[in-house]
């Protein structure tokens, strides 16, 4: 379904570009230049030297790839790739206005955001908030098994020598750079048998030992998964995010964005981690999204969504219209909708 950007990230290997994060820049009296640049596939710090020479060279480089730069200050929080020289040969974007991109995100989601791929050392996407708080996320699909083989296929061993599953090893990278991280999951299309609670995904199917035969049901089950989740939210701090499919990532992105650029909001803890929902016969992506209200657990959710009908109308309720929910008092209703419209509506 998506194309990745291998082929820029090779191009930029062949070049030897090194995309960098500039974050600060001092003028010495010599009248030499110190840039602070965090080197993005790696995050490692490094400060670079710039004499009066160097220094025409830069401003000229700046003018090159078009990017105004009045004074020394207006290059700090630009994402730029430098060449072996540490010259600006690429603008990237602003990492506090841009949602910057992994160099193997698929065009479908680049090309709405309008920036370019970058090696990320950690996740898949990373800002800047306007509290200057890091932002990574981990996107990850649950229609194709990828989820499924990140959470549950051990790859590579830690310091105890033990195998560790890779979302895991994803997560603790994140936790080593981000003051904020985020797992956005892609659901798709996707199945739950209710005899057995067992996943099944209808557009990929793989062999079953067990049946020696192809097989679109995993032999995971759905409550399995949450509790994994919920592990590395508990453990790293990653707030997990549902989205439908890919067609919805940059919006869900933006709104992340937009949600924590907010001067003040109620809480946090309603995308802090996702809530086990046990009663596979009644779950879909629709109530594991209500669950994400503060105070609301499945069976509350299911009520709601049953309710109104649509995630749509849900949004649209005023408090009244949560009050006249089964089960839902002043609080919840309260809660419900300054979720939709405190959290995530413009003021």
């Amino acid at each position: 379904m998506y194309q990745t950007g291998e082929f820029t990230y090779q191009n930029n290997m062949v070049n030897n570009n090194t995309a960098v994060w500039i974050k600060r820049c001092v003028e010495e009296d010599t009248g030499s230049l110190s840039i602070d640049v965090i080197k993005l596939a790696t995050f490692e710090e490094e400060t670079w030297k710039y004499d009066t020479d160097k220094r025409t060279s830069l401003r000229n480089a700046w003018k090159r790839i078009n990017v105004p730069i009045v004074t020394i200050n207006d290059m700090v929080d630009q994402i730029v790739e430098f060449d072996v020289n540490n010259i600006p040969v690429t603008y990237v974007g602003d990492i506090r206005y841009n949602i910057i991109p992994d160099i193997f995100e698929p065009d479908a989601i680049v090309d709405v955001l309008g920036t370019q791929r970058v090696p990320l050392f950690a996740g898949d996407y990373i800002w800047k908030t306007a509290k200057d708080k890091i932002v990574t996320v981990e996107r990850k699909q649950l229609e194709n098994g990828e989820l499924l083989t990140c959470l549950f296929h051990a790859r590579g061993v830690h310091a105890k020598g033990n195998l560790e599953n890779t979302l895991t090893t994803q997560c603790k990278k994140m936790d080593q750079i981000a003051d904020i991280k985020f797992l956005l999951i892609e659901m798709g299309n996707f199945q739950v048998n209710s005899a057995s609670g067992y996943i099944d995904l209808p557009r990929y199917s793989r062999w079953n030992a067990k049946k020696q035969a192809y097989s679109t049901e995993w032999s995971y089950k759905w409550v399995d998964v949450q509790k994994r989740l919920t592990s590395l939210a508990d453990r790293w701090g990653v707030k997990v995010w549902y989205t439908y499919d890919g067609a919805y990532t940059v919006d869900d992105l933006e709104q992340i964005r937009k949600y924590l650029n907010k001067p003040t909001h109620s809480s946090e803890t309603a995308i802090s981690k996702p809530v086990i929902v046990t009663d596979v016969e009644s779950y879909n992506s629709k109530v594991q999204s209500l669950c994400f209200i503060e105070g609301f657990g499945p069976k509350i959710s299911d009520k709601a969504l049953k309710h109104f009908g649509t995630l749509r109308t849900a949004a649209l309720a005023n408090e009244a219209e949560w009050l006249s929910v089964e089960g839902i008092g002043k609080k919840l209703a309260t809660s419900a909708y300054e979720y939709f419209n405190n959290d995530y509506g413009d003021k």
